[in-house]
C-alpha cells in the first residue's frame, strides 16, 4: 500500500513540473497534493522545489502557478511551495517532524536544507537536537546551513545554544556579522527568559559589532541598534522623535533619522560601559 502511494505521489509530482501540465490542471494537482500523505510526498516535492527555485520572480499574484505572466519554472516553484507549506502547517508534529529529519539526512544542498530548517522550526520530536547539533560540528556543511541550525536550535532548544551562536558570530567576517547576530537572536520575548549572563554576552557582543561598523551620520547598523534597545528595554528604543520637523524627507523619514538611532546607541554604551547593571 505504502508503495502505490509512493508511485502515485511521484506520478502526480512529475506532472505538477512538466510543462505540459496547464495552468488549470496544476491547479488541480496543488490540491490534491495537499492531501496525499506526507511520508510518500515530501522528499519528491522538496527535489522539485529546488530544481525550480526562482527567487527573483516574486509571486504579487494569487496562484502565480496560474498565471501566464509566469514562466514555467516559476509556476513550479510556486505551486510546489504551496502544497509543502500545507502539508507541514500545524502545531508541532512529531511525526512531521521524523520526515523533516529524514530529507535533511538525505539532502546535502544548502537550499533544501534551509526549507527543512524553516518546518523544524514548527514541528519537533526526540532525537532532533542531537542530529542537527551534529551539523555545527561538520567541516564539510557551509557556513548558511549551521547558521539555519542554530536557528532552530535556539528556537527549539533555547538558551543552551547561545554561548554557540555568539562563538559563530565573533568567528564571522565583519560584513556578515550584523546580519547574523540579528538572525540568531530574533528571539522576541524569548531573550528575557534567558540567564542574566546568556542576556549581557548577548548585548555586550552586539555592541561590540555596532562600535567597528558604527561611523558619523551614517545610518549603517540601526536594524541592531534598535534590537539591543528592545532587549535593554530603553524607552523608545533609541530612536529619537520620529515627528521632529528635521527627520521629514519628501519621501518619508531622512537618513539622518535611523543614523541617530545609532549615535543614541552609542552615547548610551558610553554612560554604560557594565551593560549588565542595566539590563532588564
Amino acid at each position: 500500500m505504502v508503495l502505490g502511494c509512493s508511485v502515485l505521489a511521484d506520478e502526480r509530482i512529475s506532472k505538477l513540473g512538466s510543462e505540459d501540465t496547464s495552468n488549470v490542471e496544476r491547479d488541480a494537482l496543488v490540491e490534491s497534493l495537499q492531501q496525499s500523505e506526507i511520508s510518500t510526498t515530501a522528499a519528491p516535492l522538496l527535489a522539485l522545489i529546488r530544481d525550480h527555485v526562482s527567487p527573483s520572480i516574486p509571486a504579487v499574484v494569487p496562484k502565480p502557478w496560474m498565471d501566464d505572466r509566469y514562466p514555467h519554472r516559476a509556476k513550479v516553484w510556486y505551486a510546489s511551495l504551496e502544497v509543502w507549506d500545507e502539508l507541514f502547517r500545524g502545531r508541532s508534529d512529531p511525526a512531521k517532524a521524523r520526515v523533516l529529519l529524514e530529507l535533511l539526512h538525505n539532502h546535502q544542498d544548502n537550499y533544501s536544507r534551509y526549507l527543512v530548517f524553516l518546518k523544524l522550526k514548527r514541528h519537533w520530536t526526540d532525537g532532533a537536537e542531537e542530529q542537527i547539533a551534529r551539523l555545527l560540528e561538520a567541516d564539510e556543511i557551509s557556513d548558511s546551513t549551521k547558521l539555519n541550525a542554530m536557528e532552530v536550535l535556539l528556537e527549539q532548544v533555547g538558551e543552551k545554544y547561545v554561548p554557540r551562536a555568539i562563538h559563530f558570530i565573533q568567528d564571522s567576517p565583519q560584513e556578515r556579522k550584523e546580519r547574523r547576530f540579528l538572525d540568531l537572536f530574533n528571539v522576541g520575548n524569548k531573550f528575557f527568559k534567558y540567564s542574566r549572563q546568556s542576556r549581557d554576552e548577548i548585548v555586550t557582543v552586539g555592541f561590540e559589532i555596532l562600535e567597528v561598523d558604527a561611523t558619523p551620520n551614517t545610518s549603517k547598523g540601526h536594524f541592531l541598534a534598535t534590537q539591543l534597545g528592545y532587549f535593554l528595554q530603553v524607552p523608545g528604543g533609541f530612536k529619537p522623535d520620529q515627528s521632529a520637523p528635521r527627520y521629514q524627507g519628501k519621501n518619508g523619514l531622512k537618513k539622518s533619522f535611523f543614523a541617530d538611532i545609532v549615535t543614541n546607541a552609542m552615547k548610551w554604551r558610553s554612560s554604560n560601559q557594565n551593560g549588565s547593571e542595566t539590563l532588564p
